[in-house]
């Protein structure tokens, strides 16, 4: 008997630390990586301005769905308009109808590693061509 009730008691434990464990899991949504930081939330329209260059993350807190994500320069303006259901970037619609005018909305922003996804490569190329009686030799010269 005793051995049932200690079995017991561990048991309500192990549910409570369980549901404890999962009401900490949807704090954020797994869409929204872990190096990104609350930048604003609201129940209905919000506007955030973003400190510098990176990525965007809006979720919606209700559906527990990750409704936009984006790369924004220092300063750009993100309006989530509820009355028109848009998000903005700039004044430019970024998504049209995904917004709910009772839900909770967070922007969460990212800039750790932002500059090495955001960098394009350009390499410029030299080719000569130089042809001999019919026969054509390529030469390429990487600057």
């Amino acid at each position: 008997m005793f051995s049932m009730s200690r079995f017991a008691k561990s048991a309500v434990v192990a549910a409570a630390l369980a549901l404890g464990v999962a009401g900490c899991a949807s704090e954020r949504h797994e869409g929204v990586p872990a190096s990104a930081t609350l930048g604003a939330e609201s129940r209905g329209a919000l506007t955030y301005t973003a400190p510098h260059d990176g990525m965007v993350y809006v979720v919606d807190t209700n559906d527990d769905r990750l409704i936009y994500s984006g790369a924004v320069h220092r300063g750009d303006v993100m309006r989530l308009d509820t009355q028109s259901r848009r998000i903005m970037l700039d004044d430019r619609p970024m998504q049209d109808k995904v917004l709910d005018t009772n839900h909770t909305y967070r922007v969460y922003f990212d800039d750790q590693g932002y500059e090495s996804r955001s960098r394009t490569e350009v390499r410029r190329e030299t080719v000569t061509e130089h042809r001999h009686d019919g026969d054509v030799d390529v030469h390429v010269n990487h600057d």
